[in-house]
């Protein structure tokens, strides 16, 4: 009609500059053969989740099961917490370490009467009954649930306490008291070394509890220190029976001293398997 062909006008609109918005953007390089997630899967999925704003909040599934939560999982990766009856609180206050307690004070009160010289009676008196408690003290906590982590730690040391320290107390009387200075080194020895490798070998996490061989040890101990303590007495001192009772109070002492290298070597026997069993 105006005169233009069709093809010309085509031509034209080819030509004239593209529509704004519908300018084609650059590609890539990426494959863009990419499948989008349709909505109605995005939304089924979606469905599966429920996250919760908050500390700590949880994922769950449709089923109504929880999964763990971060921190749930930092709670899991954190050591257990120590329990009550584990720690030094309140609880250590009872009977079994009172007990143990009253033991160390006679110790103190048997050393000074051993000290001030002239009253071997009584202090053999005071030695028999702090050494009865240790056996009691034990069966209490044992039978009735008191055991402690204070009372692990005081018993066995109230025990070094008292029977090497009248070792050492005798031996200013070395005369009359049958004790020498070697077997004061070998007793304190075996109780540091001991007691060493008992530390050592828990820590490792081993079993290291006391034995038999100790327990032996410790009776004879302390039925030769009674003697000993005893033979200075003047009910024997003055007897005309004393030679025969310092003969029985030396034959304890050797095997009180015996029975201490011997429940030694029974531990280090003892420390070596559990170390080669590794």
């Amino acid at each position: 009609m105006f005169g233009f062909k069709s093809s010309e006008i085509r031509r034209s609109v080819r030509i004239g500059p593209p529509a704004a918005g519908k300018r084609k953007l650059p590609t890539t390089g990426r494959n863009d053969n990419v499948h989008s997630t349709p909505a109605s899967s995005t939304d089924s999925s979606l469905r599966h989740l429920d996250i919760r704003p908050g500390s700590g909040s949880s994922i769950r599934s449709i089923d109504g099961e929880h999964m763990e939560s971060t921190d749930q999982k930092r709670q899991s990766a954190s050591p257990a917490p120590v329990a009550d009856a584990d720690r030094l609180g309140s609880n250590s206050l009872n009977l079994p370490n009172a007990i143990t307690s009253s033991r160390l004070i006679l110790a103190l009160v048997l050393f000074g009467l051993i000290d001030y010289d002239g009253y071997w009676k009584t202090g053999t008196i005071v030695f028999v009954v702090a050494v009865a408690t240790d056996a009691l003290d034990g069966f209490i906590a044992r039978r009735y649930g008191m055991v402690t982590v204070l009372g692990r730690i005081l018993d066995p040391f109230v025990d070094k306490f008292i029977i090497c320290g009248t070792f050492i107390f005798l031996l200013a009387k070395q005369a009359d008291s049958g004790i020498n200075a070697w077997m004061v080194m070998v007793v304190i020895g075996r109780e540091m070394f001991v007691t060493s490798l008992r530390g050592f070998l828990e820590r490792e996490g081993k079993d290291f509890s006391a034995a038999w061989s100790g327990k032996i040890k410790m009776a004879l101990q302390c039925v030769a220190l009674t003697f000993s303590l005893f033979s200075l007495a003047p009910e024997i001192t003055e007897s005309p029976y004393r030679a025969q009772f310092c003969l029985v109070r030396d034959l304890l002492l050797w095997l009180a001293v015996a029975s201490t290298i011997w429940s030694g070597l029974v531990y280090i026997v003892r420390a070596v398997k559990l170390l080669r069993s590794e």
